[in-house]
């Protein structure tokens, strides 16, 4: 027996509580009441014979109140909810445009985090939401495009590493094609000799 599946009393006397807890639970939802969509006489018990009118009207006036009450209730939770919904509208209108761009359309997928610690020159953040909108479906119109580009280079340029390593790409990538234009050059001269 390995030492994390002993058998020990308090082991033993937690899982019959959880037993104990689990099938009292679930008799109290299986035996619970429900009462969305119904009506009043739905509500009230069968008739019995020890109510009389008086017994009958107050308890129906009790549900009413009732009913009434979490009517009311639901109506103040949807009024708090409005109300949250229009403050953070606020404040989301409070921001600078191009926070405002990131938080639209940036952090659907991506950490805050991540997004503030990658440092791009606006070139290089230029080529990341087209990249973006092609191989993701980004949907940024070009002004929301420019204005993001404009955001991130200002927040977020890059460090002297990352200049390097663009700087390099670069020349790397414009070498490619006049190196393979001078050995499309050099093979041509060489055939017509």
């Amino acid at each position: 027996m390995t030492p994390g599946n002993r058998y020990t009393p308090r082991r033993a006397a937690a899982s019959g509580l959880a037993a104990i807890a689990l099938a009292c639970g679930s008799a109290l939802i299986w035996h619970a009441p429900a009462h969305g969509g119904m009506e009043i006489e739905d509500l009230l018990p069968p008739e019995q014979e020890y109510l009389d009118e008086d017994s009958r009207r107050e308890q129906a006036q009790r549900i009413e109140q009732e009913r009434e009450a979490a009517r009311r209730r639901a109506e103040a939770r949807a009024r708090e909810e409005e109300a949250k919904r229009l403050r953070e509208q606020a404040r989301l209108e409070a921001l600078p445009p191009g926070e405002r761009l990131i938080r639209e359309n940036c952090l659907a997928c991506h950490e805050r985090q991540d997004i503030a610690r990658t440092g791009r020159s606006r070139l290089s953040w230029r080529g990341t939401l087209l990249r973006m909108q092609v191989f993701q479906d980004a949907r940024l119109s070009a002004e929301d495009r420019r204005r993001l580009v404009e955001h991130l280079g200002r927040e977020h340029p890059p460090t002297t590493g990352r200049v390097a390593l663009e700087v390099t790409i670069l020349v790397l990538v414009a070498a490619i094609p006049v190196g393979g234009f001078r050995t499309w050059l050099h093979y041509r001269r060489r055939s017509r000799q």
